[in-house]
């Protein structure tokens, strides 16, 4: 009898540790999203790393005791999905983005005085080495959106000609459609932004107007601000399913490409049209200059320009 006793004051023991890693766990993401600004959408992915992180990792044990050597071990585990041959660790983003998480949530315990010392201090994220550009090309374009329905144009349209991210688009509300701007709308990973859209457009029409495929970027504009004039939300969709609406509206025309290849294809059109780098940078909400000059290779202009002086 007493070993029965024994489990049960263990199990409640153990329980009682989950539930105040849980809480821990939360406050970090309260705080995210309320004195760090973060999307809900971004608050969602950390946590769902986060829970797999506490189970997988820390289970009923301290925050305070996992070492390094598990957290990597974690990264590094077998990904694969149910039912799927191919299984392994993950690309370089998919790892660094669980250091990322991992990384912050520890920094912010340390900060607090609930570990003793900064488990994040000591990964090193992995190099993601594909960081080049890869725009659509300007035929594909030309060939994919005259054979697209309304609505896939005017997704594929915001990423194209303004530069938006899937979080971006699918949180867009009629409200932030105004004379030819984008007002106050949530900028991933935080904050609000405003951008001039239609200025965009008209840049394209100047400098690169066989990218409106026929049409003209008043006209564009217009069929925006009509699907904009609706009210609610513009597309009714998460971020994640852009990625499977892509597929189907891409199927028919025997293209493949991301969403985002498409903010990367306006980041490069804009450099193409001449547009200044601290510009492109801040239309793109790009971090920092250094991102955009990638871009500048892609787009030739340099090269170009000094050829024809």
């Amino acid at each position: 009898m007493y070993r029965y006793l024994t489990l049960d004051r263990d199990e409640a023991e153990a329980e009682a540790q989950r539930r105040a890693n849980d809480r821990q766990a939360c406050e970090w993401l309260t705080w995210l999203t309320n004195q760090k600004g973060r999307t809900p959408e971004t608050a969602t992915n950390y946590a769902r790393v986060l829970a797999r992180f506490l189970d997988d990792v820390v289970c009923a044990r301290p925050l305070a005791v996992v070492s390094v050597p598990e957290v990597e071990e974690w990264v590094m585990r077998d990904r694969r999905k149910r039912g799927a041959r191919d299984g392994g660790p993950g690309s370089p983003a998919t790892r660094a983005r669980d250091l990322t998480v991992i990384k912050a949530f520890y920094g912010w315990l340390s900060a607090r005085g609930h570990v003793h010392r900064d488990l994040g201090a000591l990964l090193v994220a992995p190099k993601i080495s594909n960081r080049q550009p890869k725009p659509v090309p300007d035929d594909v374009w030309c060939e994919v959106y005259p054979q697209l329905a309304p609505t896939a144009q005017v997704t594929m349209g915001l990423m194209f000609f303004a530069g938006l991210r899937r979080a971006e688009v699918a949180a867009l509300q009629g409200e932030h459609f105004d004379s030819g701007m984008l007002r106050n709308f949530p900028r991933k990973g935080g904050g609000d932004d405003t951008l001039p859209y239609a200025d965009m457009l008209g840049i394209i029409g100047d400098h690169l107007p066989h990218l409106l495929c026929g049409h003209t970027s008043l006209q564009t504009q217009k069929q925006w601000r009509a699907r904009a004039v609706q009210g609610g939300s513009i597309f009714n969709m998460r971020p994640d399913d852009l990625n499977a609406a892509f597929a189907r509206w891409l199927a028919p025309t025997g293209h493949s490409f991301t969403p985002h290849q498409l903010r990367h294809s306006c980041a490069t059109n804009m450099i193409r049209a001449g547009l200044p780098l601290d510009l492109v940078s801040w239309l793109l909400n790009h971090a920092s200059i250094a991102t955009t000059m990638r871009y500048v290779k892609v787009s030739g202009t340099r090269l170009s320009e000094w050829r024809n002086r």
